[in-house]
C-alpha cells in the first residue's frame, strides 16, 4: 500500500464508514496539526460520521 492510512480506510469502507474512509486523510491531518488526543480524534471520527448519515436521511425524507 502506498500510503500507510490506505489499511485503516479498508477497514472503515468494511464496517460501512464509507464517508469517513473517504475524509480519513484529512481527518488525520487535522488531528497531528491540531495535537488532538485519541479521546478527541475518535469523537471527531464518529461526528463525521454521523453528520453525513443524517445529511443522507435528510436528503432520502425530502425527495
Amino acid at each position: 500500500m502506498s500510503q500507510p492510512y490506505e489499511s485503516l480506510q479498508e477497514k472503515c469502507r468494511t464496517l460501512r464508514l464509507a464517508e469517513t474512509a473517504k475524509e480519513l486523510p484529512s481527518l488525520l491531518r487535522e488531528a497531528e496539526a491540531k495535537g488532538w488526543t485519541y479521546h478527541e480524534f475518535i469523537h471527531e471520527f464518529l461526528s463525521h460520521e454521523m453528520r453525513c448519515r443524517e445529511r443522507k436521511n435528510s436528503e432520502r425524507l425530502m425527495k
